[in-house]
């Protein structure tokens, strides 16, 4: 990933984190972005649901970017957060939280942020 990869991965985190409520166009947005191809995100959404919307959507596409790594998903915040809550734990690098509306918001921001540090871990 080059860092205008990492910039479209924040601009994406910044749309997620945001987010009141899931949309389809937001998951499509994610899967495209995640699977960096053009009709991925369609294609990963009429397959697997939208990883805006549905857990099981968001944990299918967590598989495919970061395979093996170790995850945890909550309604509540266990420090006090705004709200349901995930954790992503990449095989390699350090875990990344992050809070969302929904279940599976947090956890597409928990992905990005775990992405996004994984990214600039390896350039530094």
């Amino acid at each position: 990933m080059n860092p205008s990869n990492t910039e479209t991965l924040s601009e994406l985190l910044a749309r997620v984190e945001k987010a009141e409520a899931p949309d389809l166009e937001l998951g499509r947005a994610a899967a495209n972005t995640l699977l960096s191809c053009g009709v991925a995100g369609a294609n990963f959404c009429a397959t697997n649901g939208n990883p805006a919307a549905s857990l099981d959507a968001a944990l299918a596409l967590l598989e495919r970017v970061l395979p093996g790594c170790d995850w945890t998903i909550s309604n509540e915040s266990p420090i006090d957060g705004p709200g349901p809550f995930a954790w992503v734990q990449p095989a390699i690098g350090e875990g990344s939280r992050a809070y969302g509306k929904t279940p599976a918001l947090a956890l597409l921001a928990a992905m990005l942020t775990a992405l996004i540090s994984k990214e600039e871990g390896s350039r530094g």
